[in-house]
């Protein structure tokens, strides 16, 4: 049998995201080509301006199969022809700050609880913020006080994206 190449349109589906289950069991969302592509030019349209194609270093401390890492981290910085600096165990923060220490990110994503457990670190600190130009929460609310000593450290507002998994939109 010869293999024949299928003709894929926008609205097929690309695959099945599963939602982080807020209201019981996650679910999976159907999400076709055309949602991830009309997702990656909204996220490029609103942080776009902020980011220097082919230099970025975004640390990717939360899981790539949540469809906000998913869109931050990998699609747009994939597309940007930037790195991710990949955290497999964001729990262990004075792993998570040794690693940090390492390189000049210039972007972080992250959870408000994430984001307020490297603030409570005192070797976070010290860490030199000076490349950091994007920070981005997602996933869960940021309180305040945490994106108040946020931008009071890192020079760097906390800006916070939301959405729902079934829009791919965050």
């Amino acid at each position: 049998m010869q293999y024949v190449k299928p003709e894929v349109v926008a609205e097929d589906l690309a695959f099945l995201q599963y939602t982080g289950g807020t209201t019981g069991v996650a679910k999976g969302a159907m999400l076709t080509h055309r949602n991830m592509l009309a997702n990656l030019e909204q996220v490029k349209a609103t942080y776009g301006p902020l980011l220097h194609p082919g230099k970025e270093l975004v640390v990717t401390a939360l899981p790539l199969y949540h469809i906000f890492a998913l869109t931050m981290n990998c699609l747009l910085f994939i597309e940007l022809g930037g790195q991710n600096l990949l955290i497999t165990n964001p729990r262990d923060i004075p792993g998570l700050v040794k690693e940090l220490a390492k390189y000049p990110f210039t972007a972080m994503t992250g959870v408000n609880t994430l984001f307020n457990a490297l603030l409570n670190n005192k070797e976070f600190q010290q860490l030199d913020f000076s490349s950091l130009h994007l920070s981005a929460g997602g996933g869960m609310p940021v309180q305040n006080v945490v994106a108040e000593r946020w931008v009071k450290l890192t020079g760097q507002y906390l800006l916070e994206g939301y959405g729902l998994t079934e829009c791919a939109r965050w």
